[in-house]
């Protein structure tokens, strides 16, 4: 990966952690391969909906006024270059796996998708 985009991806890692946590990391803070496997898609989607809706937990008649899937997209990509098993989907039965990859945040992904179109 270049260092440039390394470093932009970064920023984002940075603040999913510290969101999931509630801690502040500083952006030169090297998370270790365990603490991104406790990472899972309940968290990530959470954030992605702080993102686009500004709340954790919106309703379904919520409509995406902060942002849009293809900012959801790119947070996606961002978070999941950092993860220790990238390439694998992610398992539900086992936990294991890329949560960025899991059904939970491609169907977020979709819904923020499905609402631009109709909102």
């Amino acid at each position: 990966m270049p260092e440039d985009n390394n470093k932009v991806y970064k920023q984002y890692l940075v603040q999913f952690m510290s969101f999931r946590g509630g801690l502040q990391f500083d952006v030169d803070y090297q998370f270790t391969g365990q603490e991104l496997a406790l990472i899972m898609p309940n968290q990530l989607v959470q954030l992605m909906c702080v993102k686009v809706c500004g709340i954790p937990n919106p309703g379904t008649d919520s409509n995406p006024t902060k942002g849009r899937s293809s900012s959801l997209k790119y947070y996606k990509k961002s978070i999941s270059s950092f993860m220790p098993h990238r390439l694998q989907p992610w398992n539900l039965l086992t936990n294991f796996g890329n949560p960025t990859r899991s059904v939970e945040v491609n169907d977020l992904i979709k819904r923020v998708k499905k609402k631009e179109v109709w909102w």
